[in-house]
């Protein structure tokens, strides 16, 4: 989990640093933290640097900062990092164990907080000049609902709320027998397509609209038909086409979402005068929104006084999307735009602080309106909810292999470690991570072989080793060099400059965005040699213009070796097979979603390291949560 980048108008413009020596604060106060233990809670792994920095930046810019404040400041920063948008300060006492508070050197922690109630805790939060309740003003947390926020979260949450909110209450018009003829041109009479024509019927009438099910549910078949809806009503009505833009949050599942609906829209039985008005480009989020340099305070070239020329925006993987990027997102959107959201529930919230899918799905979910009834009533009122769920899947069986262990999780059944009986022969579990490595055998094949660039990335896109976790004997990082240590003992890594990390067949991710040279976080490449001057370069499917791109490896951000990668990162991609690997020991980043998540990345095949079968059943019976209000904020409008 990466921290959150943290900003609040009354930052100081010195950067953050654990104190060396104790301030004019613990001086005056006996029981102030000292530089020490806040260095053994780093050294624990009970708190980051960043915590305990955050933590002493409020010391030294509050005058009254009681000990209490500054360690709920800390925990806050923490909570931030583990995605979570605030502190609960009830369920903070209620269940200490959960923040790490039972760790002993946490202890002066948990005492300080166990002193007050929960009312007394609130009264004397609202007393500091560091706090404000719940209004718009300079101070850097925000108390509200008997939560803490930095101010910058509560402000987004509330924006987002707000925008939410708006088109949430608002139906569109629609020509109703139109409507229902192009639904019934676009789909099967079958009972298979009802769930997708009830999800068409939703989005054609609201100014909000969420699709979302499981991996082969058909998300892109329908949102294809939406637009395709959408473009044949304005032509009907004679209006002009709509501006229809589509995008997802990383470049691989952009890359991915256009491939798909290049091939849906092709397949279309309508004039060419709607077809040519269905785009088929998916961008970045980030270059939707125009990342522009912070020197200015503005982080995009779109926002509220410089909106994105549109009428509708498509989103897909919106499980990925964090609250601070669906804010952007939100201010940049035209008031009168439609806005359509892909994802699946039931897959890891984004990386960052937020749930904003899970946040609307649940809300939906607690108003008892989230499946949407089929009906082919041509004079049916719109439906009151906002989420329309595909739930048979067309690419697994729900009663054996892949699809049967995945629903078993999501449901948090699958508690007991997997045989190789139970879901053969699509999964298979195995112990020893040597053997997964052979899944790698067809793409180094074609790397001696001197296969294109074109196919050596298709292959080796067809496997991925997954691990739940970075660090650890079963980590990432452990595995890449494990793998790196396997391929070089079958003698099929030849390094090409002994000095160098470089050599052919060296996949790299990239873990820093580049806007000049088109690069984004999450995007892979291939170490070879160059067919043109024979010197190592790395190859990049380049998807808006259908080539591959070669670049020196000295010109890359920075990159890794990607032959593992995390669950996390694997969002919006797919491949042939996968093989899961977890780690020896429980971990809290563990939980039945990232197991979904991890499954649900292969088409045909799954392989299971699992070397503790305890770890397993922790996983599965561990349900991720957010803390955040967005839920609650969305509650008061349905």
């Amino acid at each position: 989990m990466t921290q959150q980048t943290l900003d609040f108008s009354a930052a100081s413009s010195e950067p953050p640093e654990i104190e060396s020596e104790p301030n004019s604060s613990q001086a005056e106060n006996p029981n102030a933290i000292t530089s020490e233990q806040w260095q053994a809670c780093v050294d624990e792994h009970w708190l980051s640097e960043l915590d305990v920095a955050m933590a002493q930046w409020l010391v030294r810019h509050t005058s009254n900062a009681p000990e209490v404040l500054v360690w709920l400041t800390a925990l806050l920063t923490r909570q931030s990092g583990q995605g979570h948008v605030r502190l609960e300060l009830a369920d903070l006492q209620n269940n200490p164990a959960r923040y790490g508070l039972d760790a002993p050197v946490a202890a002066q922690a948990k005492h300080c907080l166990s002193a007050y109630s929960s009312d007394a805790l609130q009264r004397l939060l609202s007393l500091s000049n560091a706090v404000a309740r719940a209004v718009k003003s300079p101070q850097p947390l925000v108390l509200d609902a008997g939560a803490l926020y930095w101010q910058r979260a509560w402000r987004e949450e509330c924006d987002v709320a707000a925008r939410l909110n708006e088109r949430l209450a608002t139906q569109i018009s629609t020509d109703q027998v139109a409507l229902e003829q192009l639904i019934d041109s676009l789909f099967t009479a079958d009972a298979s397509s009802q769930d997708q024509r009830a999800a068409c019927r939703l989005a054609a009438q609201r100014a909000l609209s969420v699709i979302t099910g499981g991996p082969g549910t058909g998300k892109t078949t329908t949102v294809v038909r939406v637009l395709a809806i959408l473009q044949s009503l304005a032509e009907r009505a004679s209006e002009p086409p709509l501006r229809i833009a589509l995008a997802a949050p990383t470049g691989k599942a952009a890359a991915r979402l256009s491939e798909s609906i290049a091939s849906q829209v092709a397949q279309l039985p309508l004039s060419e005068s709607v077809i040519k008005h269905i785009p088929t480009e998916v961008s970045t989020l980030h270059r939707l929104l125009g990342v522009m340099s912070q020197d200015n305070g503005q982080r995009y070239r779109h926002h509220a006084t410089n909106p994105l020329a549109l009428d509708v925006l498509v989103v897909d993987e919106a499980s990925m999307l964090d609250l601070s990027l669906m804010a952007a997102l939100m201010e940049a959107l035209p008031a009168q735009a439609r806005i359509i959201l892909l994802g699946d529930k039931d897959q890891l919230a984004s990386v960052e602080a937020g749930a904003v899918l899970a946040d609307l799905c649940c809300a939906a979910d607690h108003a008892n309106v989230c499946d949407v009834t089929a009906t082919n009533s041509t004079t049916a009122e719109p439906s009151p909810a906002h989420v329309a769920q595909l739930k048979q899947s067309f690419r697994f069986d729900a009663q054996r292999g892949i699809g049967k262990l995945a629903h078993a999780v999501r449901t948090g059944a699958a508690t007991i470690a997997p045989n190789n009986d139970d879901y053969a022969p699509e999964v298979r579990r195995i112990d020893t991570l040597n053997t997964l490595f052979a899944g790698y055998d067809d793409y180094w094949s074609s790397v001696q072989t001197g296969e294109s660039a074109e196919i050596i990335l298709k292959k080796f896109d067809s496997f991925r080793l997954l691990c739940a976790l970075r660090e650890g004997s079963h980590g990432v990082i452990a595995v890449n060099q494990a793998c790196e240590r396997y391929l070089r003992k079958a003698e099929k890594i030849t390094p090409f400059d002994k000095p160098s990390p470089w050599y052919v067949g060296r996949p790299v991710m990239i873990t820093r965005n580049d806007y000049g040279l088109r690069l984004m976080n999450g995007d892979i490449g291939i170490c070879l040699q160059s067919p043109e001057t024979g010197e190592l370069r790395v190859a990049f499917w380049d998807g808006s213009e259908q080539k591959i791109r070669w670049l020196l490896p000295s010109r890359l951000p920075s990159s890794e070796t990607v032959f593992a990668m995390t669950v996390h990162k694997s969002q919006g991609s797919e491949f042939t097979k996968v093989a899961v690997v977890l780690p020896t020991t429980f971990s809290p980043v563990l939980s039945r979603e990232l197991i979904y998540t991890a499954l649900t990345r292969a088409r045909n095949a799954v392989e299971l390291c699992i070397p503790n079968a305890q770890v397993w059943r922790l996983a599965v019976a561990a349900k991720a949560q957010r803390f955040s209000g967005l839920q609650q904020r969305l509650l008061l409008n349905l």
